[in-house]
Protein backbone atom coordinates (compact mmCIF):
# COMPACT_ATOMS: atom_id res chain seq x y z
CA UNK A 1 0.00 0.00 0.00
CA UNK A 2 1.17 3.49 -1.17
CA UNK A 3 2.21 6.11 1.79
CA UNK A 4 -1.13 7.98 2.58
CA UNK A 5 -0.94 12.08 2.10
CA UNK A 6 -0.51 14.23 5.17
CA UNK A 7 -4.17 14.33 6.65
CA UNK A 8 -4.82 17.97 8.77
CA UNK A 9 -5.51 17.01 12.14
CA UNK A 10 -9.34 16.74 14.16
CA UNK A 11 -9.45 18.83 16.77
CA UNK A 12 -9.41 16.77 20.29
CA UNK A 13 -11.11 17.16 23.70
CA UNK A 14 -7.65 16.82 26.11
CA UNK A 15 -7.98 14.20 28.63
CA UNK A 16 -5.43 12.85 31.02
CA UNK A 17 -4.49 9.55 29.50
CA UNK A 18 -1.19 7.40 29.00
CA UNK A 19 0.05 7.28 25.90
CA UNK A 20 2.67 4.49 25.45
CA UNK A 21 5.80 4.45 23.18
CA UNK A 22 4.56 3.63 19.64
CA UNK A 23 5.68 -0.23 18.67
CA UNK A 24 7.01 -0.83 15.24
CA UNK A 25 4.26 -1.13 12.77
CA UNK A 26 3.71 -4.20 10.95
CA UNK A 27 1.93 -2.05 7.78
CA UNK A 28 3.36 0.27 5.47
CA UNK A 29 1.67 3.16 7.02
CA UNK A 30 3.99 5.45 9.43
CA UNK A 31 1.77 8.48 9.89
CA UNK A 32 -0.69 9.31 12.34
CA UNK A 33 -2.86 12.68 12.50
CA UNK A 34 -1.26 14.18 15.64
CA UNK A 35 -4.04 15.81 18.07
CA UNK A 36 -4.10 16.88 22.17
CA UNK A 37 -5.03 13.33 22.66
CA UNK A 38 -3.14 10.97 20.09
CA UNK A 39 -2.91 7.50 21.37
CA UNK A 40 -0.82 4.56 20.41
CA UNK A 41 -0.58 0.73 20.73
CA UNK A 42 1.15 -0.56 24.11
CA UNK A 43 2.79 -3.24 22.72
CA UNK A 44 2.82 -6.27 24.93
CA UNK A 45 1.00 -4.72 27.50
CA UNK A 46 -1.71 -7.33 27.57
CA UNK A 47 -1.97 -11.49 27.49
CA UNK A 48 -1.91 -12.80 23.89
CA UNK A 49 -5.04 -12.60 22.15
CA UNK A 50 -5.71 -16.21 22.16
CA UNK A 51 -6.19 -15.74 25.96
CA UNK A 52 -8.66 -13.38 24.92
CA UNK A 53 -12.50 -14.66 25.43
CA UNK A 54 -14.37 -13.51 21.84
CA UNK A 55 -18.29 -12.99 22.32
CA UNK A 56 -20.40 -15.25 19.76
CA UNK A 57 -21.77 -13.59 16.78
CA UNK A 58 -25.62 -13.65 18.02
CA UNK A 59 -24.08 -12.24 21.18
CA UNK A 60 -22.78 -8.95 19.50
CA UNK A 61 -25.93 -7.29 18.80
CA UNK A 62 -26.83 -5.41 22.34
CA UNK A 63 -30.12 -5.46 23.60
CA UNK A 64 -32.28 -2.10 22.60
CA UNK A 65 -34.88 -1.50 24.80
CA UNK A 66 -36.22 1.45 22.78
CA UNK A 67 -36.26 -0.68 19.25
CA UNK A 68 -35.99 -3.90 17.13
CA UNK A 69 -32.42 -4.18 16.84
CA UNK A 70 -32.88 -6.75 13.60
CA UNK A 71 -34.74 -3.23 12.30
CA UNK A 72 -31.70 -1.12 12.98
CA UNK A 73 -29.54 -3.20 11.34
CA UNK A 74 -31.19 -3.36 7.98
CA UNK A 75 -31.45 0.20 8.32
CA UNK A 76 -27.86 0.16 8.47
CA UNK A 77 -27.13 -2.11 5.21
CA UNK A 78 -29.89 -0.71 3.04
CA UNK A 79 -28.84 2.29 1.97
CA UNK A 80 -25.61 0.86 -0.43
CA UNK A 81 -26.15 3.42 -3.32
CA UNK A 82 -24.91 6.64 -1.29
CA UNK A 83 -22.01 4.48 -0.38
CA UNK A 84 -18.55 5.27 -1.09
CA UNK A 85 -16.75 4.14 2.01
CA UNK A 86 -17.07 1.34 3.63
CA UNK A 87 -15.76 0.35 7.67
CA UNK A 88 -16.00 -2.20 10.32
CA UNK A 89 -15.81 -1.28 13.98
CA UNK A 90 -14.99 -3.22 16.86
CA UNK A 91 -15.73 -2.49 20.78
CA UNK A 92 -19.34 -0.46 20.34
CA UNK A 93 -20.66 0.29 23.58
CA UNK A 94 -24.71 -0.20 23.61
CA UNK A 95 -25.14 3.41 23.32
CA UNK A 96 -22.93 3.68 20.40
CA UNK A 97 -24.59 1.07 18.32
CA UNK A 98 -27.74 2.54 18.86
CA UNK A 99 -26.38 5.89 17.98
CA UNK A 100 -24.87 4.52 14.70
CA UNK A 101 -28.63 2.74 13.67
CA UNK A 102 -30.36 5.73 14.59
CA UNK A 103 -28.28 8.55 12.80
CA UNK A 104 -25.44 7.35 10.76
CA UNK A 105 -27.37 7.17 7.81
CA UNK A 106 -28.42 11.00 7.91
CA UNK A 107 -25.49 12.57 9.28
CA UNK A 108 -22.31 10.11 7.33
CA UNK A 109 -24.92 8.86 4.36
CA UNK A 110 -21.64 8.18 2.10
CA UNK A 111 -19.84 6.19 5.01
CA UNK A 112 -21.35 2.77 5.89
CA UNK A 113 -20.91 -0.40 7.37
CA UNK A 114 -19.42 -2.85 5.24
CA UNK A 115 -21.33 -5.76 3.58
CA UNK A 116 -18.55 -8.30 3.90
CA UNK A 117 -14.87 -7.88 4.90
CA UNK A 118 -14.22 -7.93 1.35
CA UNK A 119 -15.32 -4.20 1.18
CA UNK A 120 -13.79 -3.13 3.99
CA UNK A 121 -11.66 0.91 3.82
CA UNK A 122 -11.70 1.75 7.53
CA UNK A 123 -11.04 -0.49 10.68
CA UNK A 124 -12.38 1.59 13.50
CA UNK A 125 -11.88 0.18 17.46
CA UNK A 126 -13.35 1.97 20.58
CA UNK A 127 -12.67 0.79 23.71
CA UNK A 128 -13.68 2.22 27.15
CA UNK A 129 -11.49 3.78 30.11
CA UNK A 130 -8.34 1.84 28.24
CA UNK A 131 -6.06 4.31 26.68
CA UNK A 132 -5.27 0.47 24.08
CA UNK A 133 -7.05 -1.31 21.78
CA UNK A 134 -5.14 -4.18 22.06
CA UNK A 135 -7.34 -6.40 23.99
CA UNK A 136 -10.38 -5.22 21.20
CA UNK A 137 -9.35 -6.58 17.95
CA UNK A 138 -11.46 -8.10 15.15
CA UNK A 139 -12.60 -11.29 15.10
CA UNK A 140 -12.11 -14.07 12.78
CA UNK A 141 -14.83 -14.08 10.19
CA UNK A 142 -15.94 -18.36 9.95
CA UNK A 143 -17.73 -19.13 6.71
CA UNK A 144 -19.77 -22.54 7.13
CA UNK A 145 -19.74 -25.44 4.14
CA UNK A 146 -22.89 -23.81 2.57
CA UNK A 147 -21.34 -20.61 1.92
CA UNK A 148 -22.77 -18.46 5.12
CA UNK A 149 -20.74 -16.33 7.28
CA UNK A 150 -20.93 -14.98 10.94
CA UNK A 151 -19.27 -11.70 9.65
CA UNK A 152 -20.74 -8.38 11.08
CA UNK A 153 -19.41 -5.21 10.32
CA UNK A 154 -20.73 -3.28 13.72
CA UNK A 155 -19.52 -5.29 16.55
CA UNK A 156 -20.13 -4.56 20.33
CA UNK A 157 -17.86 -4.86 23.55
CA UNK A 158 -16.46 -8.36 24.91
CA UNK A 159 -19.01 -8.42 27.90
CA UNK A 160 -16.11 -10.86 29.10
CA UNK A 161 -13.52 -7.88 29.54
CA UNK A 162 -16.23 -5.10 30.40
CA UNK A 163 -20.21 -5.15 31.12
CA UNK A 164 -22.36 -3.29 28.67
CA UNK A 165 -23.50 -1.25 31.44
CA UNK A 166 -19.41 0.00 32.11
CA UNK A 167 -19.07 0.49 28.76
CA UNK A 168 -22.00 2.82 28.81
CA UNK A 169 -20.89 4.89 31.92
CA UNK A 170 -17.11 5.05 30.89
CA UNK A 171 -15.09 8.15 31.87
CA UNK A 172 -13.22 8.24 29.30
CA UNK A 173 -13.74 7.26 25.72
CA UNK A 174 -11.13 6.41 23.08
CA UNK A 175 -10.94 5.81 18.89
CA UNK A 176 -8.56 4.32 16.78
CA UNK A 177 -9.16 4.13 12.88
CA UNK A 178 -6.71 1.98 10.03
CA UNK A 179 -6.84 2.00 6.64
CA UNK A 180 -6.91 -1.31 4.76
CA UNK A 181 -6.64 -1.84 1.46
CA UNK A 182 -10.31 -2.63 -0.32
CA UNK A 183 -10.25 -6.97 -0.57
CA UNK A 184 -7.22 -7.13 1.56
CA UNK A 185 -8.83 -7.15 4.90
CA UNK A 186 -8.35 -10.03 6.64
CA UNK A 187 -9.86 -9.77 10.44
CA UNK A 188 -7.92 -12.59 11.86
CA UNK A 189 -4.48 -11.13 10.71
CA UNK A 190 -5.30 -7.58 12.05
CA UNK A 191 -1.82 -6.54 14.19
CA UNK A 192 -2.07 -5.26 17.22
CA UNK A 193 1.11 -3.15 16.37
CA UNK A 194 -0.33 -1.51 13.52
CA UNK A 195 0.02 2.16 13.29
CA UNK A 196 -3.43 4.23 13.00
CA UNK A 197 -4.19 6.88 10.76
CA UNK A 198 -5.95 8.66 13.67
CA UNK A 199 -7.14 8.75 17.28
CA UNK A 200 -9.12 10.01 18.93
CA UNK A 201 -10.18 10.66 23.25
CA UNK A 202 -13.10 12.04 24.32
CA UNK A 203 -14.19 12.52 28.08
CA UNK A 204 -17.34 11.61 29.05
CA UNK A 205 -18.70 14.64 31.21
CA UNK A 206 -22.54 13.99 30.90
CA UNK A 207 -23.71 10.65 30.32
CA UNK A 208 -22.41 9.04 27.55
CA UNK A 209 -22.26 11.54 25.40
CA UNK A 210 -17.93 11.11 24.86
CA UNK A 211 -19.54 7.69 23.33
CA UNK A 212 -21.08 9.58 20.76
CA UNK A 213 -18.41 12.02 19.82
CA UNK A 214 -16.10 9.79 19.47
CA UNK A 215 -18.71 7.87 16.72
CA UNK A 216 -19.02 11.01 14.89
CA UNK A 217 -15.06 11.15 15.12
CA UNK A 218 -14.30 8.60 13.56
CA UNK A 219 -16.69 8.87 10.83
CA UNK A 220 -15.76 12.50 10.23
CA UNK A 221 -12.37 11.49 9.65
CA UNK A 222 -13.38 9.21 7.15
CA UNK A 223 -15.68 11.22 5.16
CA UNK A 224 -13.02 13.52 4.92
CA UNK A 225 -10.25 12.05 4.56
CA UNK A 226 -11.22 8.49 2.47
CA UNK A 227 -10.77 9.59 -0.99
CA UNK A 228 -7.05 10.35 -0.18
CA UNK A 229 -6.21 6.72 1.09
Amino acid sequence: MSNPAPVAPVSAVSVSAPAPAPAESNDATTMTIETTATLQPVADATPPRASVIAAKPAAKRPVNPDGDVDSEVDALNNDSANCTHYFSAYGLSANQYKWLAQNRQKAFPSVCPAPSPAQVDFVVIFTHDVPFYNATMPDAVHTDVNGFSDWTPLTTVDTAQISASDADKSHHEYVWVFHTNRGAFDPAKFSSRRRPLYSKAETNMLGSRGGFRTVMDALTFIEQNGANR
